[in-house]
């Protein structure tokens, strides 16, 4: 069993068809610095030929410090929240959609970066019919789990669109609570 633990959730692949991009040497030489981002880890299940792109985030509770100091009131706060929101939305979106054009320039094999480089970091082969699953898995200890909803749909109005170019039939938004439920290996 290969583990990866990051943002208090723990990930335990049965197998050791799994990678990070931030371990690629060719993402962290050549990529990284240029604004490129990547989700946490994936891992290939060979017996469904499908691929998970994991991204792992703790955001805690829906209040502020400030809320808990007593320092703002709930509307003082109300447009932090909205910021602090939307650069959540963002985030997904945008490693959501680098990984995936990552992804596909290894498929493609267009360029020597992802026809060899990228490639070389994966310890499996992928293929044209690989099913790609994007998970965006949140340890939201607030019991307002509407919140999370919110952000999904967001999230997956923005990134939709790419889904569609890319073939990619799910890509979600979870609470680490839900995820466990649905994956045995996200503990």
């Amino acid at each position: 069993m290969e583990v990866f633990e990051e943002s208090g959730i723990r990930v335990e692949f049965p197998d050791q068809h799994w990678f990070r991009f931030e371990d690629c040497p060719a993402y962290k030489g050549e990529l990284k610095g240029e604004g490129i981002c990547e989700m946490d880890c994936a891992w290939w299940d060979a017996s469904n030929n499908t691929l998970y792109l994991i991204e792992l985030k703790d955001w805690g509770t829906n209040q502020l410090k400030e809320e808990i100091e007593g320092t703002w009131t709930a509307e003082e706060a109300l447009p932090h929240k909205n910021k602090i929101t939307l650069s959540r939305i963002r985030k997904l979106f945008d490693k959501s959609r680098d990984s995936a054009s990552m992804l596909m320039s290894m498929l493609l094999e267009r360029s020597p970066l992802g026809k060899s480089r990228l490639k070389a970091c994966l310890p499996f082969a992928l293929d044209r019919d690989t099913q790609i699953i994007m998970l965006s898995v949140i340890n939201w200890a607030d019991s307002d789990i509407g919140y999370i909803g919110m952000v999904r749909e967001k999230y997956r109005k923005v990134f939709k669109p790419y889904a569609q170019l890319f073939g990619i039939k799910a890509f979600e938004v979870l609470t680490k609570t839900k995820a466990m439920s649905l994956y045995s290996w996200i503990k």
